[in-house]
């Protein structure tokens, strides 16, 4: 079971329920909302500018965004 945490300075933390932190992403924009997607290896996020954004789990790759 995963549990995703994100903080004010715009950084996203992933972290497992022992609160080990496995993994951070760098946002441009605070954010508000997660998702990691297992199956497809990627992690979606959305916050403060409206636009989602989408990110290789694996490597911290940025795929793209929608605005």
């Amino acid at each position: 079971m995963m549990l995703i945490v994100f903080d004010t300075s715009a950084s996203l933390i992933v972290m497992y329920y022992s609160w080990e932190s496995v993994k951070e992403f760098q946002t441009p924009t605070p954010v508000y909302a997660a998702s990691y997607l297992p199956d497809r290896n990627i992690f979606v996020c959305g916050g403060e500018d409206f636009k989602m954004y989408k990110y290789e789990y694996s490597s911290g790759e940025e795929l793209g965004m929608s605005s």
